[in-house]
């Protein structure tokens, strides 16, 4: 069912696609991350997934200022945050209206409610230069800023920025 999922081809979707084919399952295994696949009810096919993790997130002078978080609110350094490892929705299921991207991210945020640990921060790292970028700011994401190298060339021969971005889940806006 994998090898018929299609993220897309620019540079920041087949990184997405290549970590589903190549590296989730084995992740998988040594118990890293775990990956959901999502498949509308009435057929199966994968119309996208989410791999996620956990590390620990450092609470500086960014994300209480980001998030407007005291010392006493938030005094612990570092705290443990869901980690979205890679997120991808089929090609052929984006910008038809179905909202796949929110309906999977919002599966993911109860999950992490209804488990016995409950990480306020999501955590996660995305090419500032992909559409994804607007979807997570839609969702309740804001930006920490660029990664410690921001000017990385992958594997694709591309110079990327990568951008930090957490959600608060005590501060999620309203879905509409």
């Amino acid at each position: 069912m994998l090898s018929l999922v299609q993220i897309g081809s620019k540079p920041h979707e087949q990184e997405v696609e290549i970590f589903l084919r190549t590296r989730a399952v084995i992740h998988e295994e040594k118990g890293n991350c775990s990956t959901n696949l999502f498949l509308p009810q009435d057929r199966e096919i994968v119309i996208g997934f989410l791999s996620s993790s956990h590390i620990p997130l450092k609470v500086d002078k960014d994300l209480r200022e980001t998030w407007k978080i005291s010392n006493k609110k938030l005094p612990m350094d570092p705290v443990q945050a869901a980690y979205i490892v890679a997120f991808g929705v089929d090609e052929r299921y984006r910008g038809h209206g179905e909202g796949y991207g929110k309906e999977i991210h919002a599966a993911f945020i109860r999950s992490l409610t209804q488990s016995m640990v409950r990480p306020r921060f999501v955590f996660l790292k995305v090419w500032d230069d992909s559409p994804a970028v607007r979807l997570y700011e839609n969702l309740g994401y804001r930006r920490l800023g660029a990664t410690d190298a921001p000017e990385l060339e992958d594997r694709f021969g591309v110079q990327v920025g990568r951008l930090k971005m957490v959600l608060d889940r005590f501060q999620v806006p309203p879905t509409t």
